[in-house]
């Protein structure tokens, strides 16, 4: 009996291999692997139906279920992802797991921060995500405002670092006695992460810290700027702008010159010149002449605030008929009008300025000249314009050029609403040169 659907030992039954049971046209022994099956004989085209249909022995990769999920590959959209197949529940794990061709809306990230809507506390912030960058057990959704510091987060302990340690919004809060927003100026290790100017002065009371306003009548720093109870507006140095302000000074110069000590005695007239503004403060430029054989002269009157009641001192600057420029002076200070010498005296600051000069006969030289300045207090002063209360400022300066070291002293005296009224340089070290100038007479100004 051979397989051709025969009977050929005419015994009147066939081989049960040689039947046809599905009607495919393949009997069993022809490696029919399914008779039961009409899509699967030998040479048949693969189906998706997870059977051997082409009956070679083995089955396509996605004809079988790898995720064993109960769906072959063919019939499913992830057959790595048991998770995902035909009517599947969507998870938030921004995989088509119901395989119907789309992402619900919760399941993209419209960030682009790596999580999805339905996993993100803020799909619209890329900085608020579920990444924990330091390690420390909290992410950005747990409120760790630097997830780059291990040593930040909720419920860290508050060092005084000038970090918001525990993320709570406040910084050093613990450092804070009064509540104010600032630490206490007098705790040794946060000196070290603060600048002085931004530490509370007083740590007792929450009215008192840098930038609060100051109460003029309380006898406190509530602004913790150094100086009590000055006024919100200081007043100018010098008198209003106005054409028809004069001052007239006596004034005497002895100085060196081509190895001679000169003397020079004469009249100087100043009036005002106009605002202008020097180192972004408001300036009363008041120009002059000195009617004597060398000098004209730029007086300038530095007399603006800067909003914390820090204002410039007046300063002379020289020129003897082009010889003598002075390029740059900053002379900050704090004072302010009325005086009161309880908050003045004893006040002090360093200022210096470049100064170029070409001397005729000797050529170019420039030096820098530096000056330290003092408040002595209210003085009464007599000049031949009258008796004034003023207050006395000394200064002591050192310069070197190529002929030496220079150094001397300056005393000032100032007349609130008038300005200056006497002043007295003396310069020991360049051979007793000294320079003195005192108030004659004044005009459209008015002292307090």
């Amino acid at each position: 009996e051979s397989c051709n659907g025969v009977d050929d030992d005419c015994d009147g039954t066939l081989m049960p291999s040689e039947a046809d049971g599905d009607g495919d046209g393949f009997m069993l022994c022809e490696n029919d692997c399914n008779d039961q099956d009409a899509d699967s004989h030998p040479g048949a085209i693969e189906v998706c139906d997870g059977a051997d249909n082409n009956c070679n022995g083995s089955l396509p990769t996605d004809e079988q279920d790898l995720d064993g999920d109960g769906y072959i590959g063919c019939e499913e959209c992830d057959d790595a992802n048991a998770d995902s197949w035909p009517g599947a529940t969507e998870l938030c794990d921004g995989e088509d797991n119901d395989c119907d061709g789309a992402l619900p809306a919760d399941e993209e990230d419209l960030d682009g921060d790596g999580w999805i809507a339905c996993g993100d506390c803020d799909d619209a912030d890329a900085d608020l995500n579920h990444d924990d960058l330091d390690g420390d057990g909290y992410d950005s959704c747990d409120g760790d405002c630097n997830d780059l510091n291990a040593f930040v987060h909720p419920g860290a302990s508050e060092d005084c670092d000038a970090v918001d340690d525990d993320c709570d919004g406040d910084i050093d809060e613990d450092f804070d006695a009064d509540g104010d927003g600032y630490v206490d100026e007098n705790i040794p290790f946060c000196q070290a992460a603060w600048a002085p100017e931004d530490m509370d002065c007083d740590d007792t009371d929450p009215n008192v810290y840098p930038g609060a306003v100051e109460d003029e009548t309380n006898n406190v720093d509530d602004n913790c700027n150094g100086i009590v109870d000055e006024p919100a507006t200081c007043n100018a140095w010098d008198p209003i702008d106005v054409a028809s302000a004069e001052w007239t000074y006596n004034s005497q110069y002895y100085f060196l010159y081509n190895g001679q000590m000169y003397q020079d005695l004469g009249t100087e007239t100043v009036v005002a010149g106009g605002a202008t503004t020097f180192n972004g403060y408001t300036v009363h430029q008041r120009v002059g002449e000195f009617i004597g054989s060398q000098y004209m002269v730029d007086f300038f009157g530095y007399n603006a605030c800067d909003g914390l009641g820090n204002g410039d001192y007046g300063s002379l600057v020289v020129d003897q008929g082009g010889t003598m420029t002075v390029e740059t002076r900053n002379t900050p200070q704090v004072m302010y009008l009325p005086f009161d010498p309880d908050d003045n005296v004893g006040y002090g600051w360093t200022s210096s300025y470049t100064q170029n000069v070409d001397i005729n006969a000797g050529g170019f030289m420039s030096y820098v000249c530096t000056w330290d300045w003092e408040v002595v207090g209210l003085e009464s002063v007599t000049v031949p314009a009258g008796t004034f209360d003023a207050i006395h400022i000394h200064a002591e300066y050192q310069s070197e050029d190529v002929i030496g070291p220079h150094e001397g002293t300056l005393d000032t005296y100032w007349v609130e609403g008038l300005g200056l009224v006497k002043w007295d340089e003396q310069r020991p070290t360049e051979v007793g040169q000294y320079i003195l100038r005192e108030l004659v007479s004044y005009a459209g100004v008015f002292p307090y």
